[in-house]
Parts: structure tokens; sequence; C-alpha cells
């Protein structure tokens, strides 16, 4: 007797969602560590582009506005150093943002797979 294709179709389905269910840990913790690591280095660099905290940074000691007497250098140095820790501290914020989320990222498969076993549990002796 043969199998309608309804029911071929299934199998594979089911077998596949198997598989795919089956597979996911390896995966996050691989390929999607790897991914989300640079995703992270990434977001930093942007982050730090975003600001202009190296171009800051560069410029520290050249004078703005070509401006050449000794109180204009010392002006434009206090000035420019305020603007380096400002966007240092901004990029230094979104860095503990990224280190979060990267944190989240480890703990949420591990998590989830607690939780769907606990209250699976809890179902079936209640």
């Amino acid at each position: 007797m043969k199998s309608s294709s309804s029911s071929l179709v299934l199998k594979h389905l089911l077998l596949d969602l198997v598989r795919e269910i089956l597979f996911l840990p390896v995966w996050w913790f691989t390929i999607g560590l790897a991914q989300m690591v640079l995703w992270c280095g990434h977001s930093v660099k942007h982050a730090a582009e975003t600001t202009g905290l190296t171009i800051w940074a560069k410029n520290l000691f050249v004078p703005m506005y070509g401006e050449t007497s000794v109180s204009g250098k010392l002006i434009s140095f206090f000035v420019r150093l305020i603007m380096v820790i400002a966007r240092g501290v901004a990029t230094f914020v979104w860095m503990f943002v990224v280190v979060g989320v990267f944190i989240a990222y480890l703990l949420l498969l591990p998590l989830a797979i607690l939780g769907i076993f606990y209250h699976g549990l809890g179902m079936v002796f209640v």
C-alpha cells in the first residue's frame, strides 16, 4: 500500500522540525555565538565612529580655528579634552549595553530550556 503524498510531506516536515530543534543549541553556541561576537565588536566600533571619538582624540593638541596664541591653544586643548572625555564616556556606556546584550544572549537559550522543562514537568505532575 502506498503512502499518500500528504503523509510523506508531513513526515518530512516533522523530521525537519525535530532536526532543527535538536540542532538549535549547537548553532546557538557555535555559529550564532560567533555572529554575536562580531556584532558586539562592530557595534562598539560604530559607536566610537559615530561619536567621533578617534577624530577628537587625534586632534587633541591641534589648536581650533588655526589659533596660534598660548591662550587660544590652552582653550582649544581643554575644550577638546572635555569633548574626548564626554564622547569616551558615551562610548563606554554603549560598550556596557553591548556587554549586557551579549550576556543576555548567552543566558537566553539555557534559561528558556530550563523554563520549558520546569513548566512542562509542572504540568505533568499537577
